[in-house]
Formats: structure tokens, sequence, C-alpha cells
């Protein structure tokens, strides 16, 4: 239980940056994790699409349209 607790905590307080990494690699494994944008908290969507946007893929883990 205390090490939930400290684990949880520095995840506080490392803010959000960790927790960006953690939406962007679970949408892009969506096929197993069945993660998209639309279950992202809204003060992260923005940092997380930006994310996802630089390695070429939509908030739906689809690579994006070149056109």
């Amino acid at each position: 239980m205390i090490t939930r607790l400290k684990i949880a905590w520095a995840i506080l307080l490392k803010g959000g940056s960790f927790m960006v990494d953690v939406y962007i690699a679970l949408i892009v494994n969506t096929d197993i994790t069945d993660r998209t944008i639309d279950t992202v908290p809204a003060v992260l969507r923005p940092a997380v699409l930006a994310g996802l946007n630089a390695i070429g893929l939509d908030g739906y883990g689809k690579p994006l349209v070149q056109g």
C-alpha cells in the first residue's frame, strides 16, 4: 500500500508531462488498449495531440493523411 502511494505521489509531483507520455503510449497501442483521444482528460488533450502529431498519428492512433 505504501509503495502505491509513493508511486501516485511521484506521478503527481512530476506533473502532466509523465501522463502525456502515458496517454501517447496508450493511443499508439490503441489496438490493444482501446484508448483514444476521447479518453484523455481535457487538460492534457492538446499536449497529447501535439505528441501524436509529431510522430505522425492522429488522436485515434491512425496515420495522419499526407497531402
